[in-house]
């Protein structure tokens, strides 16, 4: 039987879920797949949220990390992922009720899709199991990425188990070593398009594949992480630009910033304005990330990746 280490993501788990981050650890504890292992990587949490989780799951190993490192405190997990030598790993964030099978679908359908490095499940929204949250990400020509299906009745999703352009970061499995091809989380992001990034990198530097699928099912309490709408909104906003310039064709930057420059709004006139410093300040950095992806690509025609329309997300 094959090792898989689930990752759980917390930061101040008690102020921002209330008691759904034991919830989530919980749901892991109950799958149905035995050579599983749960760790928690704690983001210098200030709350009571490690005090409960040690009093609820004393067996729970923690990682504690001395600041916060948003998304990318991820990869703590991987690394002890790789060093352990587990053949996937789950990155998961504290919001989510994973069902008793979700691991076991998810090591079956990995050996069943050899050329799979990432797999992303069908994800529902806890407050209402009826609707669909995310069937895998997906990005438009001006940069939009989103959740593919999104709100979407259940009882109206005909979607197959297949290929997909991304993997949603708040419950992505993953065969471990691809970090050996790819790396790891890119710490720049912070959040928001560090998992449509990871996902590029493994579409652009392997010959590996994204699958969703449909049988592994989870519960995600949307937005839960996030109590201010306008840092949210700037970290969205800020990073579509990044990933642009990182990623994109040359023959579309041009047009997808235009675009955003004259349609995309911060709902802070001053985090707008913060924001275009930060993208001119760090221009030369993401420039210098862009040589170097590219001499690592072995898809020249990674464009293809890319919903064919421009403009605001089809959602």
């Amino acid at each position: 039987m094959d090792k898989v280490l689930a990752v759980v993501l917390n930061y101040n788990g008690s102020f921002f879920t209330g008691d759904l981050f034991l919830k989530t650890i919980k749901s892991l504890k109950e799958q149905s797949y035995k050579d599983l292992k749960t760790v928690v990587v704690d983001n210098c949490s200030t709350d009571d949220s490690i005090k409960l989780i040690k009093h609820n799951f004393p067996e729970i190993e923690i990682i504690k990390l001395s600041k916060n490192h948003k998304t990318s405190a991820y990869n703590f997990g991987l690394s002890y992922s790789l060093k352990n030598r587990y053949k996937y790993t789950l990155l998961s964030n504290n919001d989510i009720i994973y069902r008793s099978d979700f691991i076991e679908n998810m090591v079956d359908f990995a050996k069943k899709f050899k050329d799979g490095g990432i797999f992303t499940p069908k994800i529902l929204f806890l407050d209402n199991k009826t609707k669909v949250n995310s069937t895998g990400l997906v990005i438009n020509k001006t940069g939009y990425g989103y959740d593919r299906d999104f709100g979407k009745d259940l009882k109206d999703l005909k979607r197959e188990s297949g290929e997909v352009t991304g993997g949603s970061g708040g419950a992505m499995f993953v065969r471990t070593d691809i970090v050996k091809i790819i790396g790891y989380y890119e710490k720049f992001y912070l959040a928001y398009y560090e998992d449509l990034d990871f996902s590029f990198k493994l579409l652009r530097f392997s010959n590996l594949k994204i699958y969703y699928n449909g049988s592994a099912i989870c519960y995600h309490k949307f937005s839960s992480s996030w109590k201010n709408e306008k840092v949210k909104d700037f970290y969205m906003n800020r990073n579509r630009f990044y990933f642009i310039i990182i990623h994109f064709p040359i023959r579309l930057i041009h047009k997808s910033i235009k675009f955003l420059i004259f349609n995309q709004k911060n709902k802070s006139k001053e985090l707008n304005y913060f924001m275009y410093l930060d993208i001119l300040f760090n221009l030369p950095f993401l420039i210098l990330k862009r040589l170097k992806y590219s001499k690592n690509t072995k898809k020249k025609n990674f464009a293809k990746f890319l919903e064919d329309y421009t403009g605001f997300p089809k959602i």
